[in-house]
């Protein structure tokens, strides 16, 4: 794989911006998954 294959290096992703998309949906890499599914009994 050369630079150019990979999105992290070739500017695949440089227009996300990752810290409003993890304020917009969390962080649920690093917190307990309890409650998250949100499910209407």
């Amino acid at each position: 794989m050369t630079n150019k294959d990979y999105p992290w290096l070739d500017g695949g992703y440089d227009d996300i911006d990752f810290d409003a998309e993890l304020k917009d949906v969390g962080n649920y890499g690093l917190e307990s998954p309890v409650g998250k599914e949100q499910v209407n009994w």
